[in-house]
């Protein structure tokens, strides 16, 4: 027996299993062409070595092609992560032992609402609750509501006090282990809680984990005209330096310990995701986990990333002068 009552063989056939999902990762890997990608990186290396004789202007050539393939071989390496951590959840029982409280702020999204619900409704770890929080909705969202049945299912209403509130009051009435998030025009990978669950449970000294997450457009989510590809957005360890210019997470990436003493500020709107998970993770790196939260979209109407961006420019030069 182990030490934690567990028959060993089960933790020889655990590293076997994962022996073999990391194979299966390798095999991956080629075909996505992170070896192509490293044999290019390694040549380019081999040319810049050799280009002593060589112009500067050459020089700087070859070392932008240098950092644009390995930024590309990371990011292909991100993916692999991501891939090999999924399969890996989709095929393996985790232990339902901890309570995941879901915040679900909403306000005028009545239809979009039933889908984010059922996106959670759908989860393969059943061990939730899901805290709903209408912000002085005036559409159907309350008609909405009343019809969700599901007895794991809590609904609050309060008046119209923003996002930041919203957010809060689902923290307080939180009764989880864990704590994670999901706006009403974005859906829940079927397996995030899952993996949260197990993402805690293998790393019990970490708050806070960032997930993985799936942008539907790659184009609109960087503010420009839509038409673009989906986008995966990993961050493999949290840049401190980058997180003051900018935000590194969405909050449906962010799950922590229901323990946690902080709250979000209404003073970073738009952005008190970004405000948050600077607060969150100052004293403390939080898990970067490659388990991807769910899909982020970007063509629901009133997005607050739609805004104006002369406002929103002058926000984060705000946010930036906050974080220092």
């Amino acid at each position: 027996m182990s030490s934690h009552g567990q028959p060993e063989h089960s933790g020889e056939n655990e590293r076997g299993f994962r022996r073999v999902l990391t194979r299966a990762a390798q095999r991956a890997g080629r075909f996505l062409g992170v070896s192509d990608l490293q044999h290019a990186v390694d040549e380019t290396h081999r040319e810049l070595e050799d280009s002593n004789a060589a112009t500067a202007e050459v020089i700087e050539t070859l070392r932008n092609r240098v950092q644009m393939l390995e930024e590309e071989q990371l990011r292909t390496q991100q993916a692999r992560a991501v891939w090999a951590t999924n399969t890996y959840l989709a095929a393996t029982s985790i232990p339902e032992r901890a309570l995941i409280s879901v915040v679900l702020p909403t306000r005028n999204r009545a239809a979009l609402l039933r889908r984010a619900v059922g996106s959670v409704l759908a989860q393969s770890y059943g061990k939730w609750e899901l805290i709903v929080v209408d912000d002085g909705s005036d559409d159907d969202t309350p008609a909405v509501l009343e019809q969700l049945r599901d007895p794991r299912i809590t609904l609050l209403h309060q008046d119209h006090r923003g996002l930041a509130a919203a957010r809060n009051a689902g923290i307080d009435k939180a009764a989880g282990d864990y704590v994670v998030y999901l706006d009403d025009d974005n859906l829940m990978y079927e397996h995030w809680l899952r993996g949260v669950a197990w993402a805690f449970t293998v790393h019990p000294d970490a708050r806070v984990m960032i997930g993985a997450r799936l942008i539907d457009d790659e184009f609109r989510g960087r503010h420009e005209s839509g038409g673009g590809p989906p986008h995966l957005s990993f961050i493999s360890r949290l840049d401190r330096d980058a997180l003051r210019e900018g935000n590194q997470a969405d909050v449906m990436q962010l799950a922590h310990r229901r323990d946690l003493d902080e709250r979000f500020d209404a003073d970073d709107h738009p952005y008190e995701d970004w405000g948050f998970l600077a607060r969150t993770t100052r004293d403390r790196d939080p898990l970067c986990f490659p388990a991807l939260a769910g899909i982020y979209t970007t063509t629901a109407p009133d997005r607050l990333m739609d805004a104006d961006r002369t406002a929103l420019d002058r926000q984060v030069r705000r946010i930036q002068s906050k974080l220092g």
